[in-house]
């Protein structure tokens, strides 16, 4: 309550920036929107994300069994925690937000014929400043949590074991479960950053087409990217564990 109280005051605090002609804090408030957006979407990820890998997943056809097996594990680790998805999608989020962000700003600056002075374009230094340290704690949130889940994973692996699967095929569901949480979470990303757009777009009296015109996919994908093979390696790592103890565990 307190988010949605603060982002309808941040949005009619925005409109009267707008309407007053003042860009300074225009563009100091617009700062907030990207920020405000994610803190609301991680509130909703714990129903989102498993309702959003469902739909993907059912959509797409799944031939094989491994993909199936990956589907089904990946559904099921998120009906119990997010913990997997929710930093990858917090940092795509972010990241991705800002760049659309400062791309929508230097519209309305166009649009408006301000002043640009330095223009809106981020470097890879500010990059650097900006998106270092939400990544790094994004990243190690994201290793957290999958080794939270290593004693779940074991029982999956445990479980694959003794229904026949060889450690090649285990190793390949770990691998396809690692991707559908990544692009779960890379999609969620990109309806985030879409959705701050379009809020500001609104508020900037700009059209629905600059808003989509606007985002920026590969800083995201850059983000996807370093999320998947940090979620791959977890994987891998926790379903090598599970397989060298297995035969410890038939012979108990």
């Amino acid at each position: 309550m307190f988010l949605i109280a603060g982002g309808t005051a941040l949005v009619s605090a925005t409109s009267s920036a707008h309407a007053h002609g003042d860009t300074q804090i225009l563009s100091n408030l617009s700062l907030l929107f990207p920020l405000l957006v994610t803190a609301l979407a991680e509130l909703a990820a714990p129903m989102a994300l498993p309702a959003l890998a469902t739909i993907w997943c059912i959509a797409l056809p799944q031939r094989g069994t491994t993909q199936l097996l990956a589907a089904r594990g990946a559904r099921h680790r998120l009906t119990a925690s997010t913990t997997v998805e929710t930093p990858v999608m917090v940092a795509g989020a972010l990241v991705a937000g800002y760049y659309a962000l400062f791309a929508l700003l230097e519209r309305y600056w166009y649009a408006n014929r301000l002043p640009v002075g330095s223009g809106f374009a981020i470097d890879t230094w500010m990059a650097f400043a900006l998106f270092a340290g939400p990544v790094l704690i994004c990243s190690v949130g994201a290793a957290a949590g999958m080794v939270m889940s290593a004693r779940s994973r074991g029982r999956d692996v445990m479980t694959l074991v003794s229904l026949g699967a060889t450690p090649c095929r285990c190793l390949a569901v770990a691998a396809v479960e690692a991707l559908i949480h990544t692009v779960d979470a890379a999609f969620a990303a990109l309806v985030i950053s879409l959705t701050s757009n379009l809020l500001l777009a609104a508020t900037f009296r700009l059209s629905l087409g600059d808003a989509f015109a606007a985002l920026r996919l590969p800083p995201l994908v850059a983000v996807a990217v370093a999320g998947f093979v940090l979620v791959l390696a977890t994987q891998l790592i926790t379903t090598l564990i599970a397989l060298r103890g297995e035969p410890v565990s038939r012979s108990e």
